[in-house]
């Protein structure tokens, strides 16, 4: 894995740390820059929940473009203390909050997000990623909010309700689906 960076907004160019091992797969800056791209370059004021956030670049990226809160959701303790190097090497921003719990358990104390991103194991059980996308659900702010789940290519899906896919996109090995409430 080659090195991550912050790839926009006022930390820009700004190297993070990725965790070692294999049980994190950090979004790469390609992938990063796409997934901003499509949702738009400009998070200012907007509220994002970074789940399974590893490293912490998605959440760190939208902080860096301008989001006035950021929960970073992270229980594997590797990552953790990845994500809080990278934090410390960006001066604690305060509106980074991060969460070392099973997600499960985190995501029900996060409310009115405009923005949901879920990269979970690419191996975990489809009961499990079920739940999971229910719980992110309860999390959106309304109609015009986003969940994004980054899943690795091959693997169908079932959006429970009150989520509808609006778009997918393939990148790799992974592929991007953009999900929001039912209106």
């Amino acid at each position: 894995m080659g090195a991550l960076r912050i790839i926009g907004g006022a930390w820009r160019g700004r190297r993070l740390l990725a965790p070692p091992g294999t049980t994190t797969r950090p979004l790469p800056d390609r992938l990063r820059q796409a997934l901003c791209d499509w949702l738009g370059q400009d998070f200012g004021g907007a509220l994002v929940c970074d789940a399974y956030a590893g490293s912490g670049a998605f959440g760190l990226e939208c902080a860096s473009r301008g989001a006035s809160a950021v929960w970073c959701i992270e229980r594997d303790d590797a990552a953790l203390r990845t994500l809080r190097a990278n934090l410390r090497r960006l001066g604690d921003p305060p509106q980074v909050r991060v969460l070392s719990l099973p997600v499960e358990r985190a995501l029900p104390t996060v409310r009115g997000c405009d923005l949901v991103f879920l990269d979970p194991p690419f191996a975990l059980a489809e009961e499990e990623l079920q739940r999971v996308l229910r719980l992110a659900a309860d999390c959106l702010a309304g109609a015009g909010s986003a969940l994004v789940l980054r899943r690795e290519q091959g693997r169908p899906l079932t959006l429970p309700p009150p989520l509808q896919l609006r778009e997918q996109r393939r990148y790799g090995r992974s592929v991007l689906l953009w999900a929001g409430l039912r209106p």
